[in-house]
């Protein structure tokens, strides 16, 4: 079996800043999926709107949010690069 390296806590903790992020965003992108079905439907179907708008205080805001997840994992992509090519 292959001895592992060791990394470093600098490094090691901006992987784990990296995981965060990454999950973060794939929790974002589902949720953002999932609520512009729900938009969909609910334009479709005037009982589901009318239930949105009574449990939800404002079910559409998160339309006023652009989606920042092409930036965000832009920004991973630069932060792994600036990791892996540390000598």
């Amino acid at each position: 079996m292959a001895k592992q390296k060791t990394l470093p806590d600098a490094a090691f903790n901006e992987l784990r800043e990296i995981q965060n992020i990454i999950g973060m965003a794939s929790f974002a992108a589902e949720a953002r999926r999932v609520l512009r079905e729900t938009q969909l439907m609910a334009g479709c179907t005037p009982q589901l709107n009318a239930q949105l708008l009574r449990l939800v205080e404002a079910p559409f805001e998160w339309l006023d949010y652009p989606d920042r997840s092409a930036a965000v994992l832009e920004n991973v992509y630069h932060r792994l690069h600036l990791l892996l090519d540390e000598d």
